[in-house]
């Protein structure tokens, strides 16, 4: 685990993430909601289990993504007590083609669709969003918002919502839609870049 930390610490130091990594790691930790440490993946995995049940993707898994990517888990503390998180996968190009054709295994990514940390990502698709209470989970989709906003306003973000409750959140909350012809239940919301001008207008 130790090693595992120190190599992430290291690779950032040495700026071997892409700059869109930097910026989504930034922005997060603006709103006091930093990238997981590796010995604090297992207790997340937890945690979001707890919230949210069903059939979620190891703890194994989550580890391996953030380490590959360097921007997969986001954790928020009060008063050093996990109340929030939040959960991404970074996709290349065979990636976001592997989900626009509901091809996408979301509980054991293949690394072939998932973007390395010094590479631009060219979608991202959301795991989860967790939270004990209200404010927790005001702060989380805060910075949502603000890493959408400031670090990937460029790219499209996908999902697919376990639970009633999660796909009230997206589509009432984050304005996901549909995405047309999906069997998977899977949602989206265009590049925000893309979206501005219709808003303005």
């Amino acid at each position: 685990m130790r090693n595992a930390i120190l190599t992430l610490k290291d690779r950032l130091s040495t700026g071997t993430f892409s700059p869109t990594v930097l910026a989504i790691r930034a922005a997060f930790a603006k709103f006091n909601v930093p990238p997981a440490e590796a010995e604090e993946v297992v207790e997340a995995q937890q945690f979001a289990e707890q919230l949210i049940g069903g059939k979620l993707v190891s703890a194994e898994t989550l580890g391996a993504i953030h380490q590959l990517t360097g921007a997969a888990l986001f954790l928020y503390r009060e008063d050093g007590v996990l109340t929030g998180l939040f959960a991404m996968v970074l996709l290349n190009a065979e990636g976001r083609r592997a989900v626009e054709a509901d091809q996408f295994d979301a509980l054991n990514p293949s690394p072939r669709h998932v973007m390395a940390q010094d590479q631009d990502p060219a979608a991202i698709y959301g795991w989860g969003i967790a939270a004990t209470n209200h404010p927790a989970a005001q702060q989380v989709i805060e910075a949502c918002g603000h890493f959408a906003k400031t670090a990937a306003p460029h790219l499209p973000v996908f999902a697919r919502p376990v639970t009633p409750k999660g796909l009230r959140l997206v589509v009432e909350k984050m304005m996901f839609k549909p995405v047309p012809g999906s069997t998977t239940g899977l949602v989206w919301i265009e590049p925000l870049n893309q979206r501005l001008p219709a808003v303005a207008a």
